[in-house]
């Protein structure tokens, strides 16, 4: 197993046991801990990562008429890196179609209490990278996806990151809403989802 050694000011972010006697760092006059980290402590690294981002970044509302789109909220008390995590729907199995993912990482991060809007059902229009002309919807940004929402059969959102681990999903039942609804979180972010009218890129509402 490969090993690298890193330094850390606190080694126990790691929640790695390993940690050697203090050493000075003389050239930034502080105090460091060595660490030796193998692949189990970076996996567990990357596991706690999913869970903070799992705990913080949610899909909150969803328009599957018409116009598709898919808003994505920070509920957490702190910025969310984007970066190797992609929005997916649903295969024929119902599991995340890898091949039709968008992307997140050109957005970069989420701000506590911030969205971002993903247009959807684009086919093979959809640009990628993060687009500033998000008509007919009035946000400032915007990234773009090639698949659609069914809302006559429903459809399974999914968030995922690089290895493709599922961080958490969102089930559309079918026929839910119609073209002036959709389904979004009530409170906003946090809670379950119900029949709301059409915020994107703000507080949901009924």
């Amino acid at each position: 197993m490969r090993e690298h050694s890193m330094k850390f000011l606190v080694c126990a972010l790691l929640l790695h046991t390993g940690c050697a006697a203090n050493t000075p760092d003389t050239d930034a006059g502080m105090w460091w801990m060595d660490a030796s980290v193998d692949g189990a402590a970076d996996a567990t690294m990357d596991a706690a990562m999913d869970a903070a981002v799992a705990d913080s970044l949610v899909v909150n509302e969803i328009h599957a008429i018409g116009d598709d789109w898919v808003e994505i909220f920070n509920a957490g008390a702190a910025p969310v890196s984007l970066t190797h995590l992609r929005l997916a729907d649903s295969d024929s199995m119902g599991l995340p179609d890898q091949g039709a993912a968008v992307d997140l990482d050109p957005a970069g991060s989420l701000d506590p209490g911030a969205y971002l809007v993903v247009l959807a059902n684009l086919g093979g229009s959809a640009n990628s990278g993060v687009q500033t002309d998000c008509s007919p919807l009035d946000v400032p940004r915007c990234l773009e996806a090639s698949f659609g929402i069914s809302d006559s059969r429903g459809d399974v959102l999914f968030l995922i990151d690089s290895s493709d681990t599922v961080l958490s999903r969102v089930d559309y039942p079918p026929n839910t809403t119609d073209a002036t609804q959709t389904y979004g979180r009530l409170p906003d972010g946090t809670g379950p989802f119900l029949v709301t009218v059409p915020t994107p890129g703000a507080a949901n509402m009924r």
